[in-house]
């Protein structure tokens, strides 16, 4: 990038596209963002899809936040989508998440969709949850889409189940619809960790049995914890 800029810079533009490219780079995405607003910085704005695409980025997506934060600070706006992307980060959601809730705390919402998405997080998903129930409880709201989010977590969902059912302000409706969902899904260990706490409120219907049978994945494992 720096050759490209040193000898035909004059021949392109840098726009949104490259920008965004630029904070999505998971091995040296501080490095091309830190010469791009050094040498062609006046050329763009920081723009929620830049944001965003660093929140996401797997590597080096904190690094990148951080330089945005300190050189362009009053154009990062801390969207719910942005904080999505970081809640979903599979690599680096935890520290990415960190960085958003120490320096910009104000403008961070911890939403539905927010933690649907740490919920629903195959790499860091019982990290990001535990520091948003640490630091923002109160507004970590566990609806029925939460839970599904968690019970599809195929690496992880145990664990966050764990972390969802410790919380003590009334936690987890078990809904009939919601347990048919657990029983056809594809995570007999989160089924197994809800009967094993919260077993008396499970009622199996038809429904529930007709989910265990029909679930591609641990049907039969399902079925044997009923």
């Amino acid at each position: 990038m720096a050759l490209l800029l040193e000898q035909r810079g004059a021949e392109f533009k840098i726009t949104e596209e490259v920008v965004v490219a630029a904070a999505g780079n998971t091995s040296s995405g501080k490095e091309v963002m830190a010469l791009l607003l050094e040498q062609r910085g006046a050329e763009f704005k920081i723009t929620k899809e830049v944001v965003k695409a660093a929140a996401r980025n797997r590597d080096s997506g904190k690094e990148v936040i951080a330089l945005l934060l300190e050189q362009r600070g009053t154009e990062v706006k801390i969207t719910e989508e942005v904080v999505k992307a970081a809640a979903g980060n599979r690599h680096s959601g935890k520290e990415v998440m960190a960085l958003l809730l120490e320096q910009c705390g104000a403008e961070v919402k911890i939403t539905e969709e927010v933690v649907k998405a740490a919920a629903g997080n195959w790499g860091s998903g019982k990290e990001v949850m535990e520091l948003l129930l640490e630091q923002h409880s109160a507004e970590v709201k566990i609806t029925e889409e939460v839970v599904k989010a968690a019970a599809g977590n195929r690496p992880s969902g145990k664990e966050v189940m764990a972390l969802l059912l410790e919380q003590p302000r009334g936690g987890i409706v078990l809904t009939p619809g919601l347990v048919e969902t657990l029983a056809g899904s594809f995570n007999a260990q989160s089924m197994a960790l809800l009967l094993e706490q919260r077993g008396a409120e499970v009622k199996i219907m038809e429904e529930v049995v007709k989910a265990a049978a029909s679930n591609r994945y641990n049907g039969e494992k399902v079925s044997r914890l009923q």
